[in-house]
This record gives C-alpha cells, structure tokens and sequence, in this order.
C-alpha cells in the first residue's frame, strides 16, 4: 500500500494498518515530511501531524532550510526534529556561510528540544563539525552507501556486533 499525500483521508488507516500488519510499535517509525508540504495547508497538517504523533510515530522535517521556512509557524508544528540538507553539510568546510547556517539550525533544534540529523556526511572534517555543535545524528557515505534491505540488516548486524566487542 503507497499512498503519496499525507493529506489523504485514508493515510492514517493506512499507517494504522502496516503498524498492525507488521507488529510494528509506532515509537520506531519516523516519517520525514518536506516544508514545502507543511506550508501547503497548515492547520491541516498540523491535525494529522497530532493524531500521527498520538500513535507514538516520530515526525522529522526533511531538507530543513531549502524550502519555505517561516519561524511564525514552527513553534506549532508537532514534530520531534529537523533534517538538515546536504546541500549544507557538504560545502561547511569551504563556506563559513552554510557552517553558520549549519550552526543555526542546531542550535535552534536544541532550543526547540528537537532531535537534528545531519544529512549528505562524506569527511571526517565534517563529521568532526557537526559533533562539536552536538548535531545529534548523521547520515552520508561516511558511515555507508545506501544498501538494499538485505544488505543494510547485515551491515547493521554487522555494526552491532562490532559495538558489542568494542564495549568488552
């Protein structure tokens, strides 16, 4: 089941759905929505972002800072944290200006007790960055390529696994 717009009536039955079909809790799911499509219909959006956060589903705001950001509305958004754009995060070496950027929107996650993830990290120099800004998550070929789901279940085994000796 697909369905392509959060809006749609029956999303949530679809989401109630898998979450039952799968045994899935819906603490483990996180759905990432884009601003353009907040500011496309607020109030709207804000009902169904409450009744998603009401099954315990986490709600992250994906390419923070490329779209049609307004600080009027973000306070009233539902939302457990924000995405920052690659876009950002790669040129944060040789920009002052996107490292700034960078900067601001952590700190404002921060303050806002939002989760920041960090997206597009392929240095260690950047990688090094974001943690001295306590960014608080990262993805990029950094840390892996995308990986088909068998692929990313041994990886993740694999990593697990790595953790564990590490930790002995």
């Amino acid at each position: 089941m697909v369905v392509n717009d959060l809006m749609s009536a029956e999303v949530l039955s679809v989401i109630d759905h898998i979450l039952a079909a799968t045994g899935l809790d819906g603490k483990y799911l996180t759905l990432e929505i884009t601003e353009s499509m907040l500011i496309e219909q607020i109030q709207a959006m804000v009902l169904v972002l409450n009744q998603l956060q009401a099954r315990n589903i986490r709600i992250s705001i994906d390419d923070f800072g490329t779209g049609y950001s307004s600080l009027s509305y973000l306070h009233r958004l539902p939302v457990n944290a924000f995405k920052i754009d690659r876009s950002f995060v790669m040129q944060i070496e040789a920009n002052s200006k996107n490292a700034e950027i960078v900067k601001t929107i952590i700190t404002l996650s921060n303050r806002l007790g939002l989760k920041v993830i960090a997206e597009g990290i392929e240095t260690e120099a950047q990688l090094n960055y974001l943690q001295q800004l306590h960014c608080d998550l990262g993805q990029g070929y950094s840390f892996a390529p995308p990986l088909p789901p068998a692929a990313a279940t041994e990886f993740l085994v694999n990593f697990r696994m790595g953790e564990t000796q590490a930790a002995r």
